[in-house]
C-alpha cells in the first residue's frame, strides 16, 4: 500500500509569507509602544524650558535577540556637561531624582504585552 501527500510546497509559501506578516507586525506595534513610552516619560518631566523633552527619542531595531524598542535620551555620557536628563532621572546633591523612565518601565510590560498579542492577531487573518 502507497500513499502521497501533496501541497507542501504551497504550505510553506503560506508560513514564510505569516512570518514576514507577523515580522511587520511586531515591528509596526513595537513602534507605537516605543512612541507610547516616550509620550509617558515626556509627560513625566518637568515643564521648563523643554530641553529634556526634546532630547527624547525612539528607535526600533532587529538584532539577534530579536525586535528591540528603545525610549533614548540623546545626552548620552556622563562627563557630557549637558547631561540633563540623568539629572532629573537620577538626581544631584541639589535635585531630587524624577525617575521618569524607571515609573514608566512599570506600564511597559502590559502595554507590550498587549500590543504583542493585537500583532500575532493581525498576523494570523
Amino acid at each position: 500500500m502507497a500513499f502521497e501527500i501533496s501541497g507542501f510546497d504551497r504550505l510553506n509559501r503560506r508560513i514564510d509569507r505569516l512570518e514576514g506578516d507577523f515580522k511587520a507586525e511586531i515591528m509596526n506595534q513595537m513602534e507605537q509602544a516605543v512612541d507610547e513610552l516616550a509620550e509617558e516619560v515626556k509627560s513625566n518631566m518637568p515643564e521648563d524650558t523643554g530641553r529634556a523633552k526634546a532630547s527624547i527619542f525612539t528607535e526600533v531595531s532587529e538584532s539577534e535577540e530579536g525586535i528591540v524598542g528603545e525610549v533614548i535620551s540623546s545626552h548620552e555620557t556622563l562627563f557630557d556637561e549637558d547631561f540633563y536628563v540623568a539629572y532629573l532621572e537620577f538626581g544631584t546633591e541639589d535635585i531630587e531624582p524624577m525617575e521618569m523612565f524607571e515609573d514608566t518601565l512599570g506600564d511597559a510590560k502590559d502595554l507590550l504585552g498587549g500590543k504583542m498579542v493585537k500583532a500575532m492577531r493581525r498576523a494570523l487573518r
